[in-house]
């Protein structure tokens, strides 16, 4: 009789376990891991339940059970389970947790046997996969790969006229406090000028030890001496000299290492300059009204300190861009005199927001910023050329922030004989 009715009682089975498994899913939202457990429950039930309930020895607990009244659910599943507990695989049923009326809390956590591993043994295990498999597709993509050009420094970018990188093997800082615009064209103080190497550290203060400085005697001369380290009384590197009067520009001299000029002769020097000595550099004007500079060298090249365009400012990303580029004369094939000639950059004198000397604006005269150096086609020399080139560049830079003091000075004064005069 009971194998008659074995369907309608397998339904009624199944219908208890469906409401149970219902019941215990609404009243345990947070508990994922119980509602899981129970619905595999419910399916092994379904498999074996219905071939095996009527051959096992509780087939008269499972027929009262169903014809008699259900008093409650939790006392079914257990039943249920009990019966069924020889059938079932043991990763089913060994973890079945029956739901706490007396509490609400959560019941301990206990993990399984079908449980996902940690997740250090599978990033492990991930990593030795991937290393051993060619396909690289399913890593995320590093970020240099998708933004190349985030670390770039936006300074040393193409200009429109050369079209080829600036790449710097050394920077410089320069700090000067230059002229500001609102104050008498009176000739500034002689405080020494400190150039700091930040090739490697962007953040050296002031406190360290200084890479060259640039020294003025006195506030009434424009002569300077350029010195290693901050030792105001060493032998000088290089040297530069004003002198005052139309047709005479400044001179820079390079010196050697183990040249000592004292204080009398540097002095006397201001007039009586040898331009016939090879290591005296002219710094010439490209014009009266032209801010560009122009000066030879007979060991290194021609050059020019040339004001950057308003697209090539743009283009940087600095208020103020000073570029000093070399002049190589080319010559075709078979012609003995050069019929052209190729512009490379060597160096960026930079003053913006970022590198510029604190306390000083865009609308100051002279100030310091920094000096980006490219001398890759003098690292390989013999003549310790690159030496003399850095020299050359800081003296000749330090000669550019002068012309700029001179040029604002002499507006304040015809302001101010404006102003007198209009009066």
């Amino acid at each position: 009789m009971l194998k008659h009715h074995e369907p309608q009682h397998h339904t009624r089975i199944n219908l208890i376990i469906e409401t149970e498994i219902d019941n215990i899913k609404e009243k345990s939202l947070n508990c994922p891991i119980r509602a899981q457990k129970l619905q595999a429950t419910k399916n092994h039930l379904q498999q074996h339940l219905g071939r095996r309930i009527y051959r096992d020895k509780s087939e008269y607990q499972t027929s009262n059970l169903i014809k008699s009244p259900l008093k409650s659910s939790h006392q079914v599943l257990d039943t249920l389970t009990t019966i069924s507990l020889h059938n079932l695989p043991k990763m089913a049923t060994a973890q079945i947790i029956r739901p706490s009326s007396s509490s609400s809390s959560a019941p301990p956590y206990t993990p399984i046997a079908h449980e996902l591993t940690t997740f250090s043994t599978t990033a492990s295990a991930s990593a030795s996969a991937s290393s051993a498999s060619s396909s690289t597709t399913d890593l995320p993509p590093s970020y240099s790969d998708i933004s190349p050009d985030a670390t770039a420094d936006p300074f040393t970018s193409p200009l429109s006229k050369t079209h080829k990188p600036f790449t710097p093997t050394q920077k410089l800082r320069i700090d000067c406090i230059g002229h500001p615009a609102l104050s008498l064209p009176t000739p500034p103080r002689p405080d020494p000028i400190p150039i700091y190497d930040i090739t490697h550290d962007p953040q050296i203060t002031r406190f360290t030890e200084p890479l060259y400085t640039s020294v003025r005697e006195a506030r009434s001369s424009g002569s300077c001496r350029l010195v290693p380290g901050s030792d105001l009384s060493a032998a000088p590197l290089a040297s530069t000299t004003y002198r005052f009067g139309p047709g005479k520009p400044p001179i820079i001299t390079l010196h050697n290492s183990d040249e000592n000029l004292g204080h009398e002769e540097e002095e006397g020097s201001e007039e009586e300059v040898d331009e016939s000595n090879p290591n005296s550099i002219a710094i010439k004007s490209k014009s009266a009204l032209h801010r560009t500079l122009i000066f030879r060298s007979p060991t290194l090249g021609t050059f020019t300190w040339r004001y950057a365009s308003r697209a090539e400012r743009k283009q940087t990303g600095a208020n103020s861009l000073v570029i000093l580029e070399r002049i190589l004369p080319v010559a075709e094939a078979g012609s003995s005199k050069p019929t052209e000639t190729v512009v490379a950059e060597v160096a960026r004198f930079v003053r913006s927001d970022e590198t510029r000397t604190p306390g000083t604006t865009r609308h100051t005269a002279g100030n310091g910023g920094v000096l980006l150096l490219d001398l890759g086609s003098w690292r390989d020399t013999k003549r310790g050329e690159e030496e003399e080139m850095r020299r050359l560049a800081v003296a000749s830079c330090v000669c550019v922030m002068k012309k700029e003091v001179d040029r604002r000075r002499m507006q304040q004064m015809v302001t101010i004989a404006a102003v007198v005069g209009g009066s």
